[in-house]
């Protein structure tokens, strides 16, 4: 038979073994077997239990041999190591388990499983379980970790259960922690089984040693290994949302009101704010700005007093607290203060109430212009109103007519009648006048425009004004 033949038989027989394999895997089963970990004290019993059975094809099951391992190492039924003995069946000699009757601390960590065995094949096996002896105490916790997010003056650690033996239950846990910036650790009970813990008044960006170890009724249990947890580091504040500015301006000298808005902070997780400063100067160079400060973290109002007149300021806050300085946040515009020449009073009048009085101003001098423009046209009148004397040299009576003033290039016309009636006109001068009787003034007798013939028709008239 060549290479090739052998090389297919040990593939159908490899095929073949497998599929018994299996079906007598189909047959065998655990009924008990040992849990991953064993916890027992010193001196005590142990008991490795398994049990298996096999089902025939009838359906009934029967009890078989296991073989039981000590790190991967079978033990013989007929010669098991001292303190290790294989339990029987009592009719059927078939173990189904280890008993330990003196459990010791050289047995800590030594791992045993079972497994049923046919033509020296495990067919079936139990997982591996390792077992832990102590000396009485409380076994140690594992697995600590911080549990959330980290916090600037707070943390929380948590810890898988302490394991011990059901008749020495844990009362509760003691967590020591190591502060650096102490010279003694401080201790932090928790009682019953709660496995987390709250430590608070932590200082912000520090490192903390945890150990922690569980109590029963009559000791305290064996401490776990160091592990370190940290706080949060601190952070700048966020700068204010927003600057206002209030100006007050002297004769001299000026004040600057300045307020924000304070900033708000998340407990635990941003450092609160120590205090505020005010910026402000007539450069915009942070370095040679001068600053005011507040108290507190509460004050969001603050006066600049006695500024310069003249200046032209930048004005802007931040806030300050362990971890620094916050950005500064600025007013929008630079404070212009004028020179105290220059500045402007504030009107004593509105604008409303100077419209007002300029309206009745012009009304007033309207009603005054109308009554004047009414007296001269009154005046008028009354000048324009003469009186004509009528002489009628054959009777020796006076007439009297009306006749109008005229005005000629500075000369006054006297109108004359002649014996027909009509009328001629001539210049008159203003000479002397003579008054008679009646209150009519006659021309006087030496003023050659008086002169006329002496004809008893003849009738001079003359014009004056009645007062």
């Amino acid at each position: 038979m060549n290479s090739r033949g052998m090389s297919r038989l040990l593939l159908l027989a490899t095929l073949v073994g497998l599929l018994t394999m299996g079906s007598m895997q189909n047959e065998f089963t655990f009924l008990s077997e040992p849990i991953p970990t064993i916890y027992t004290y010193e001196g005590r019993v142990t008991l490795i239990n398994c049990t298996a059975v096999k089902t025939e094809q009838d359906g009934r099951q029967r009890l078989v041999e296991v073989t039981v391992y000590r790190n991967s190492e079978p033990i013989s039924k007929y010669f098991p190591p001292d303190r290790h003995q294989v339990i029987l069946e009592d009719r059927t000699k078939i173990p189904y388990g280890l008993l330990i009757s003196r459990s010791l601390p050289v047995d800590t960590r030594s791992t045993y499983s079972c497994a049923v065995v046919v033509d020296d094949v495990p067919v079936i096996s139990t997982v591996r379980t390792t077992l832990y002896v102590g000396d009485g105490r409380p076994f140690p916790v594992s697995s600590v970790v911080q549990l959330g997010d980290q916090q600037l003056y707070s943390l929380t650690v948590g810890w898988d259960p302490a394991p011990s033996p059901p008749d020495r239950p844990i009362q509760g846990y003691t967590v020591i922690v190591n502060d650096p910036n102490m010279s003694t650790p401080f201790e932090m009970d928790v009682d019953g089984n709660d496995t987390e813990a709250v430590l608070m008044h932590l200082q912000p960006g520090t490192a903390y040693g945890i150990i922690i170890f569980g109590r029963s009724e009559e000791f305290e249990g064996q401490r776990s290994e160091e592990v370190f947890v940290y706080t949060l580091q601190p952070i700048v504040p966020p700068e204010p949302d927003t600057v206002n500015v209030v100006v007050e301006i002297g004769n001299r000298s000026s004040s600057i009101f300045v307020s924000w808005t304070l900033v708000e902070i998340e407990p635990d997780v941003m450092t609160p704010v120590d205090k505020y400063v005010v910026f402000f100067g007539t450069t915009s160079s942070v370095s040679e700005l001068q600053m005011e400060e507040t108290s507190d973290n509460r004050t969001s109002v603050l006066t600049i007093a006695d500024i310069k007149l003249g200046g032209n300021y930048t004005v802007g806050v931040a806030a300050v607290n362990s971890a620094g300085r916050s950005p500064i946040a600025y007013f929008p515009q630079r404070i212009v203060l004028p020179d105290f020449t220059t500045v402007e009073t504030e009107p004593i009048l509105s604008t409303l109430e100077i419209g007002v009085i300029a309206g009745a101003a012009m009304f007033v001098l309207l009603l005054v212009g109308i009554m004047i423009v009414v007296l001269l046209c009154f005046c008028r009148m009354r000048r324009e109103k003469t009186v004509t004397h009528s002489f009628d040299g054959s009777q020796g009576s006076p007439s009297v007519r009306k006749s109008g003033k005229k005005w000629r290039n500075g000369t006054r016309t006297v109108a004359e009648s002649s014996s027909d009636g009509s009328f001629n006109s001539g210049p008159y001068t203003s000479s002397p006048q003579v008054a008679v009787r009646g209150g009519v003034s006659l021309p006087n007798p030496g003023d050659s425009s008086a002169s006329g013939s002496a004809d008893s028709n003849f009738v001079s008239s003359t014009t004056f004004m009645i007062q």
